[in-house]
């Protein structure tokens, strides 16, 4: 029986996408799986997993954390972020609903 994925993360990618990181097992292999998911226009405020995306057994763990802690230093040494720097975050509504509340 497959279990649940167990969420790490959900980073913004925009104002109706994310990026999912969670820990799954696929037939008995763990894998984290690192996922796009999408605001459906028929899902006011669910997200959709999409195809788009990437999935790693679980040993690589550490090689992908390192080669991220590489990235951001890099990032912070070209000036692209600073020791402060946050993305914004969504506010939690659907940016497109389907319908109106009745006035």
């Amino acid at each position: 029986m497959k279990s649940a994925p167990v969420v790490i993360a959900n980073l913004e990618s925009n104002q109706r996408e994310r990026v999912r990181i969670a820990l799954e097992d696929r037939g008995g292999l763990a894998v984290v799986d690192i996922r796009i998911t999408a605001e459906l226009t028929a899902t006011c405020g669910v997200h959709t997993p999409t195809k788009r995306g990437l999935t790693l057994h679980v040993a690589q763990l550490p090689a992908l954390t390192a080669a991220l802690a590489t990235a951001e230093a890099k990032a912070r040494e070209l000036g692209l972020i600073s020791a402060n720097s946050q993305p914004s975050r969504l506010a939690g509504q659907c940016a497109n609903p389907r319908s109106k509340p009745d006035d």
